[in-house]
């Protein structure tokens, strides 16, 4: 009879740990999804914060870059517009601005189509991350081109890296290094930057 009772509380006991353990896994497992849902709430929150960040810096390149171009003689199709000799220097400065706030707005839109990139400079590394449709968008809204996919690529290969050639522009050996040299085409660039204004959420 002893022995009995003992097995019934000895069963009972076993049914109840394992009651207590089942509880305990579930509470670790609400633990769990209620510890990765704050952890993408969080990523969320500074994904948002980085994005408003990058708009401001975007913002401000392209408008430096617009007051800059402003002053330098006939390369902006301001012709008959009285300039100082010494604009012209600003030529420099204001190509790396206007390649600057592509390149941002560039990566802009890359997250906010939830796409990521790698630390990058080069204009057609990070437009070829984008989606089919996003590109498509952005060569169609790029007048200086009309749509021909051809020509945009064409011209923003031989724009990419206007960025990283022209940032040191001061340091280039144009009679060691002719190679360094290259005309950057400023309306194609002005036209992509404005499509990317554009296409911006």
């Amino acid at each position: 009879m002893r022995f009995k009772i003992f097995a019934k509380q000895e069963r009972r006991s076993t049914n109840v740990e394992r009651f207590l353990l089942l509880n305990a896994e579930k509470e670790i497992m609400i633990l769990i999804l209620v510890w990765v849902k704050y952890q993408e709430e969080v990523k969320k929150m500074a994904d948002d914060s980085i994005i408003r960040e990058m708009k401001i810096a975007a913002n401000a390149y392209a408008r430096a870059y617009r007051i800059l171009s402003e002053k330098i003689p006939n390369l902006r199709g301001e012709v008959g517009k009285v300039y100082q000799i010494n604009d012209a220097e600003l030529m420099f400065p204001s190509d790396i601005l206007l390649a600057l706030a592509c390149q941002v707005y560039l990566k802009l839109i890359i997250l906010e189509r939830g796409l990521t990139f790698r630390r990058e400079h080069d204009l057609l590394s990070l437009f070829n991350i984008l989606d089919e449709d996003t590109r498509t968008e952005i060569i169609n809204k790029c007048r200086d081109v009309n749509g021909n996919r051809n020509d945009f690529l064409t011209k923003l290969e031989g724009n990419k890296d206007v960025f990283l050639k022209w940032r040191y522009f001061y340091e280039i050996d144009l009679e060691r290094e002719p190679e360094c040299y290259y005309v950057v085409d400023t309306p194609f660039l002005n036209d992509l930057l404005i499509s990317l204004e554009q296409t911006i959420s």
